[in-house]
């Protein structure tokens, strides 16, 4: 018995070990989720994820000729929900990364899974050049030629992408509009 007892816990203490290893990779690598996971690790370099839509950030500090979207994306392996991440396009773009990606998911229900009442969601791989301006301040830059202006302007720049990352910038929940009162982010 004292044998088995420690062979256990051994087992356990292993497992345990393995799974603070691989804790933080277990999203999918095509989801906004698992870059942001490491984001030293893949800080100016190209990247690939699996986006359902795009929302264009509006309101709140801008950058001049460069367009931000919150690109929601999918995890395929888990079947669920892959997280959000800001994109950045030069603003000559934004018309056609919104059109190629849509604004609202893409429900495919003749496609569900078998024997279950849940709907596909259809994705289309984004891909682009992922950055990290500051700790909690990343973005993918979706053609390669926003990253230079967001530079120029890395206050408004790193403002922008925390408030698209669902933070607010300055404590509300929400933007004031023109009357002062808060309205909705998306």
């Amino acid at each position: 018995p004292m044998k088995i007892l420690q062979k256990t816990l051994t087992a356990l203490a292993f497992l345990s070990a393995v799974t603070l290893v691989h804790g933080g990779s277990d999203a999918s690598k095509d989801s906004a989720r698992h870059y942001k996971s490491y984001p030293e690790t893949y800080d100016n370099q190209s990247v690939a994820i699996d986006c359902t839509f795009v929302k264009r950030i509006n309101g709140g500090p801008q950058v001049e000729g460069v367009a931000f979207f919150v690109a929601h994306t999918i995890d395929d392996d888990n079947q669920m929900r892959g997280g959000a991440i800001v994109v950045a396009v030069r603003e000559e773009d934004a018309d056609a990364l919104a059109k190629k990606f849509g604004t609202v998911p893409d429900i495919d229900r003749d496609n569900r899974p078998k024997n279950t009442t849940q709907d596909r969601v259809d994705s289309k791989r984004l891909r682009g050049t992922f950055h990290q301006l500051a700790k909690g301040h990343v973005y993918v830059d979706v053609n390669g030629d926003a990253h230079e202006r967001v530079l120029e302007k890395i206050e408004n720049s790193k403002s922008t992408i925390r408030m698209g990352d669902g933070i607010p910038v300055a404590g509300g929940n929400g933007i004031a509009n023109k009357k002062g009162k808060k309205k909705k982010q998306f």
